[in-house]
């Protein structure tokens, strides 16, 4: 395995800007920032070119957070390659990966709920790690399972965000409505496509993190992809 790691530049591998909103009157206080990249070594190439970012997204009154990178990638290869959401991982400085948000659970959720027929949160939102320890380029990472009662009640948490972060400041902007409601509040989310040559995609991955625990920093956002590892690391800001 190639372990490639990055400073947000060099092939076009990019850490993003700063973005802070903040609620209305009637709204929860929201507050979003982009984390600090902290400095690695740009990649001498491979299969993907492309840019990163990682922002931290949440609301006064509770300790849990979404953190959210948008990836943009482009094959460089002279064939197809599959990539996904399940090829984007997040890590804490103590190696322990952070729980993914499921794509698909994500824009449903928040579709329902700005449009009043919220759904149950499910557990399905939280998508299980392969394995109890993951290996990204040589590094052991771990990834502890949740049992099912514990991914209901992350489920329970994560809905209860999603709602405060981004349901209550879209119901709050009286006259506003949007077609695509989730893709205007929460962006496009990233889903598994298959490359052509030359071909590229770009969408956001999210993951929580809860309460009980806040992660040692810098974080590690690592994108692996058929053996080829490109990771990058972000301080707290």
């Amino acid at each position: 395995m190639r372990m490639k790691e990055h400073r947000g530049t060099g092939v076009r591998w990019l850490s993003g800007a700063i973005l802070v909103l903040a609620g209305c009157a009637s709204s929860p206080q929201v507050m979003m920032q982009s984390l600090p990249n902290a400095g690695e070594t740009r990649p001498s190439g491979g299969s993907l070119t492309g840019e990163v970012s990682l922002r931290e997204a949440g609301v006064l009154g509770r300790e849990d957070r979404f953190f959210l990178t948008q990836v943009s990638v482009k094959n460089r290869t002279g064939a197809p390659l599959a990539f996904g959401p399940q090829h984007v991982y997040l890590a804490d400085a103590g190696g322990t990966l952070i729980p993914r948000v499921s794509e698909q659970w994500l824009p449903g959720y928040y579709d329902a709920s700005i449009r009043g027929r919220p759904v149950a949160p499910d557990r399905d939102a939280v998508p299980d790690f392969p394995t109890a320890k993951v290996t990204l380029g040589g590094v052991a990472y771990a990834a502890p399972p949740l049992t099912n009662t514990q991914r209901d009640e992350v489920a329970k948490e994560m809905a209860k965000l999603v709602e405060a972060t981004f349901v209550a400041p879209q119901k709050a902007a009286r006259g506003t409505v949007f077609d695509k409601g989730s893709e205007v509040a929460l962006g496009v989310l990233l889903q598994e496509v298959t490359l052509g040559p030359g071909d590229g995609v770009s969408g956001y991955v999210y993951f929580y993190q809860p309460a009980s625990t806040r992660p040692p920093y810098p974080l590690r956002l690592v994108i692996d992809l058929e053996g080829e590892v490109h990771a990058f690391q972000f301080r707290e800001r």
